[in-house]
């Protein structure tokens, strides 16, 4: 993260520090560039960052090149998707969306997903509260 950015009172710590302190405050577009100049952003077909990570909320900024491929998994949490930046493919066993910057989309519990970068893409993943529900409740 930039150094000067007033919002990065973050800078240089590891996410795991973000569960105990207080508040958290960061610049997204500072974290977005840092994650692509990762060298995780140039091996692998994405690369992430916990932004918050407390009890019950998770906020996670993913970046994903174009071609980047996250297989498909699931959440036990309800969980929301919100693009930033270029587009990407969700897709689900019953239908694709694909999502552009500003789209949201909210994915319940134990939904199976794959998401794919159209072009290349940022987006907040919002991890929500509550109990982990297993697929049988």
């Amino acid at each position: 993260m930039s150094q000067d950015h007033p919002l990065d009172e973050l800078a240089g710590s590891r996410p795991a520090g973000r569960i105990s302190i207080p508040v958290v405050t960061t610049n997204i577009d500072s974290e977005l560039e840092a994650l692509r100049r990762s060298a995780s952003y140039q091996r692998n077909d994405h690369a992430s960052t916990t932004i918050v990570n407390r009890p019950g909320l998770g906020v996670v900024l993913v970046a994903l090149p174009k071609g980047g491929h996250m297989a498909e998994h699931q959440a036990a949490r309800p969980i929301i998707l919100r693009v930033l930046e270029g587009r990407v493919r969700l897709t689900l066993r019953d239908r694709t969306l694909e999502m552009s910057p500003g789209d949201l989309t909210s994915l319940a519990p134990n939904l199976a997903h794959e998401v794919s970068g159209v072009e290349d893409s940022a987006f907040l993943l919002t991890i929500g509260g509550g109990a982990r529900q297993t697929p049988s409740q």
